[in-house]
């Protein structure tokens, strides 16, 4: 009932029965933080996103990320880190 699918376009959560798709261009990039001691992958959205504004404000001011994947995965959440940041600079840039 939990995957993380990644893409060329971007990447897909699934929680819960719940999808999120978001595209590369709309991050600037992801990294290893933690919430109430839980480690996860902080979502740094990229200025221009303007999809879930106010909800991402809040969440930001709660936890001190504006989105995160929960570490709900196998490989270790440095490891799952790392591949999305390797995935966004490869795939995160406009084709010419």
């Amino acid at each position: 009932s939990a995957y993380l699918k990644l893409t060329p376009e971007g990447f897909e959560i699934v929680a819960m029965y719940r999808t999120t798709r978001i595209k590369w261009s709309d991050v600037e990039g992801f990294y290893v933080g933690s919430v109430s001691g839980a480690k996860m992958i902080g979502i740094a959205y990229s200025p221009g996103y303007q999809k879930q504004k106010a909800g991402r404000a809040v969440a930001s001011l709660l936890s001190g990320m504006e989105g995160a994947i929960a570490d709900s995965y196998t490989a270790p959440v440095e490891e799952v880190c790392r591949a999305l940041n390797e995935w966004k600079a490869r795939f995160g840039s406009p084709r010419r």
